[in-house]
């Protein structure tokens, strides 16, 4: 249940872009999903940005994004092993694109309750303001570089 008010919202999910006058394109968003959420109870909404798990360190949902990025690495692994040791003919391939492209269309469509929720959580908690992270969008960012120039190294080497 979320326990908030608009109000609140709004104060949690500015950003240094946001004026008194003006709001930035993604604040409206949200601001619109938080009153389709308050009239209707529906959770889910359309939010392109999340296609990438990094947005939610931008948004600071750590925890969130580390869950996600995990599983949308490990369900690309579960798929291989899935298709490998089980004959499934014509399936394979479409279950090789498919799981990952299912778990990505799914947080694309609930990642705006998600973002609801954990403002909930922290404002409950007393946070009055979180906006986003430029910093940590930018540390995840090296560090998915980083990791993978290390696996490009290594696969490179061996041969």
């Amino acid at each position: 249940m979320i326990n908030i008010t608009r109000e609140q919202f709004l104060n949690f999910i500015k950003t240094n872009k946001d004026t008194d006058d003006k709001l930035s394109s993604s604040t409206q968003h949200y601001l619109d999903y938080f009153d389709q959420y308050q009239q209707t109870g529906k959770k889910g909404n359309w939010n392109w940005a999340t296609f990438w798990p990094i947005w939610f360190f931008y948004r600071r949902m750590y925890w969130d994004g580390l869950g996600v990025g995990m599983f949308s690495l490990y369900s690309g692994k579960l798929t291989n092993w899935v298709v490998r040791h089980f004959s499934l003919g014509v399936w394979e391939n479409m279950l090789e694109i498919g799981i990952p492209l299912l778990f990505i269309v799914f947080v694309m469509r609930y990642a705006d309750y998600l973002y609801l929720k954990h403002a909930s959580r922290k404002i409950s908690k007393g946070v009055e303001k979180s906006g986003t992270s430029k910093t940590a969008l930018v540390i995840v960012a090296a560090l998915l570089v980083f990791f993978c120039s290390v696996i490009l190294f290594i696969g490179t080497s061996k041969t």
